[in-house]
C-alpha cells in the first residue's frame, strides 16, 4: 500500500509540473526518476532463507548484509530528498518566469513548496520502513544459518 502511495505522489507531482506546460523551466529528469525507492531495496536483495545458508561465517555474513541494507536505503532516502530540492528550484524558477512579481508568483511558490514537504515527509516514512525491512531481512537470514 506504501508503494501505491508513493508511486501516486510521485505521479502528482511529475503531472502537476505537467499541468503548468507553459511553464519554461524543468527539472533535469523528466524523463524519469534515477533513484530506488527506500522501502524497496531489499526487493534487489538474494533471498534471506538462501543467502548464505551453509557458508562458514553465516551469522556475521547476515549482519554485514543488514549494515549494507541500511546504506543502501539511507543513500537512496538522500538521492530522493536531492532529487525533490533540484524539482523545487526548478519550479520556483517557472513561477519567476510566469509570474515575476505578480503576488500569484509567490503562491505558486508556496504550493511547490508544500508538494515537496509531503512528498519529503512520504519518503521519510519510505526510509523507516525500508530500515525495518533490513532488520527483518537479517532476522530471517540469520535465523538459516546452522
Amino acid at each position: 500500500m506504501i508503494r501505491v502511495s508513493f508511486a501516486v505522489l510521485f505521479l502528482g507531482l511529475a503531472s502537476a509540473q505537467a499541468a503548468r506546460a507553459g511553464l519554461p523551466f524543468i527539472g533535469p529528469f523528466s524523463a524519469g526518476n534515477p533513484c530506488v525507492p527506500p522501502d524497496q531495496v531489499t526487493d534487489f536483495m538474494t533471498s534471506p532463507d538462501t543467502a548464505y545458508d551453509g557458508e562458514p561465517g553465516c551469522e556475521s555474513l547476515c549482519k554485514k548484509a543488514v549494515a549494507v541494507c541500511k546504506q543502501e536505503v539511507k543513500l537512496n532516502f538522500t538521492c530522493y530528498d536531492k532529487r525533490y530540492a533540484s524539482d523545487l528550484f526548478f519550479t520556483k524558477k517557472a513561477c519567476d518566469a510566469e509570474f515575476g512579481r505578480d503576488p500569484l508568483g509567490k503562491t505558486c511558490k508556496a504550493n511547490r513548496e508544500a508538494e515537496v514537504g509531503s512528498a519529503r515527509d512520504s519518503v521519510k516514512g519510505l526510509r523507516d520502513t525500508g530500515l525495518g525491512e533490513c532488520e527483518i531481512w537479517g532476522i530471517t537470514c540469520a535465523g538459516t544459518c546452522s
